[in-house]
């Protein structure tokens, strides 16, 4: 499909309330609250550059003053990877900010979230790529409309729509960054980046010099900006979902995710899921394991076929310690009409006021008093002094405190 043909073909399958949408930088923007989602990746664009600018000028301080010739070698050529790109990932991302100041923006999701995937879809992933497109190869994909949630950077979509050039993708993706990488991508063009890593083989593994891209130009797929679950389509459009690594991150509970993907699949349609097989959430209710998942799935779905598989994931070739993980991969068809109870799994409250809220914010408040007082360098015996003379700490007191704060700061950034 070329431009035109991608635009008709998705406006076919948009609800009419996002018909009208903005597209920038050749992507549509069908966040339900367009002007309020972009003013959001607005701020956080910028406070990812404020942020990378506080730690270039820190790489920079570092290697002035570090007596080791060969450490300063290594944090140099951080600081250059850092450095080329910052200019590039602007340089992606005009039109989608302002360089005004913007304050850190509480989130979990940033600009440079899954940064490490943009390499992995692009250039050393193969290998875990193609594990997950060989899972799929006894679908009938041909002439299907196929949904991906969460398409990141674009790798998989890229095989499969390479793989099956009768069948037509759309992918969604909410941070613009991922997005914008998959569609220049896809669309044949390349894009330079430096990959580095905090934890490298050996000298020469600090960091590599890629140029991304692929030569086979895919047609049949469109990159949309979306957030989940509030998408723009129209309900029962699409033969196949797939979910690769997405709705075991997302902050609703797994049913609740599953519930609100299905309703975009049509009734014959075909669900593939592919992620870890033990899902992550602060309540341990919802901390699934690859039995429970399945579990959902069957509440939901009339016929489901499960299997793991342990994979190298994130593999990059850069890295002295390499992660396997078991990874569940879970079709499922026949749509049922089951329904879940919202109630069980939905709290009416933005903030629930808990006994553990109260204590963060306890020791949130005595946190940022403490910080406020710590404006450089700093060692335990400083930090005591001023838990001492600011805080009333004693003295036998001080020195413990501010060995654990010291450590627990470090930990968290």
């Amino acid at each position: 499909m070329n431009d035109k043909s991608n635009s008709n073909f998705l406006n076919q399958l948009l609800a009419e309330e996002y018909k009208n949408y903005q597209i920038i930088n050749g992507l549509p923007c069908l966040y339900p609250n367009s002007s309020e989602e972009l003013a959001l990746w607005n701020q956080k664009i910028v406070s990812y550059i404020n942020e990378e600018e506080i730690q270039i000028k820190h790489l920079q301080f570092r290697i002035n003053n570090h007596k080791s010739g060969l450490t300063k070698k290594r944090l140099n050529e951080t600081l250059q990877a850092r450095v080329f790109n910052l200019k590039q990932i602007k340089k992606l991302l005009h039109g989608f900010f302002t360089e005004d100041k913007a304050q850190t923006v509480f989130s979990t999701q940033q600009i440079h979230s899954y940064f490490d995937n943009i390499f992995r879809d692009w250039s050393w992933g193969l290998d875990e790529l193609d594990s997950y497109v060989a899972k799929l190869e006894n679908q009938d994909f041909e002439n299907k409309t196929v949904l991906i949630l969460g398409a990141g950077a674009g790798g998989l979509g890229h095989l499969l729509a390479s793989k099956y050039p009768s069948c037509r993708f759309v992918e969604i993706e909410h941070n613009p960054l991922l997005a914008i990488v998959n569609h220049q991508l896809s669309s044949g063009k390349t894009i330079k980046l430096s990959e580095t890593s905090a934890y490298p083989k050996s000298l020469d593994k600090v960091c590599e010099k890629r140029e991304l891209g692929s030569s086979n130009k895919t047609e049949n797929k469109a990159v949309v900006l979306a957030s989940f679950p509030d998408l723009p389509f129209k309900e029962n459009s699409f033969d196949c979902i797939i979910a690769p690594w997405f709705l075991d991150i997302l902050d609703i509970p797994f049913e609740n995710a599953l519930y609100c993907a299905k309703e975009f699949l049509k009734t014959d349609g075909v669900f593939h899921f592919c992620g870890p097989s033990n899902i992550h959430k602060k309540q341990i209710s919802e901390q699934y394991c690859h039995q429970e998942i399945v579990e959902v799935f069957n509440e939901f779905f009339n016929h489901v076929e499960e299997t793991q598989e342990e994979l190298p994931y994130l593999n990059s070739p850069l890295n002295s310690q390499k992660r396997i993980e078991t990874i569940s991969f879970i079709t499922a068809s026949g749509s049922s009409s089951t329904d879940i109870d919202w109630s069980l799994t939905q709290n009416n409250s933005d903030l629930s006021f808990t006994p553990e809220f109260e204590q963060y914010k306890t020791m949130a408040i005595v946190k940022a008093q403490i910080l406020s007082h710590i404006n450089g360098d700093i060692n335990n015996e400083a930090l005591a002094k001023i838990l001492v003379e600011k805080f009333g700490l004693s003295e036998a007191e001080s020195i413990p405190y501010a060995k654990k704060f010291l450590d627990k700061i470090k930990f968290e950034y």
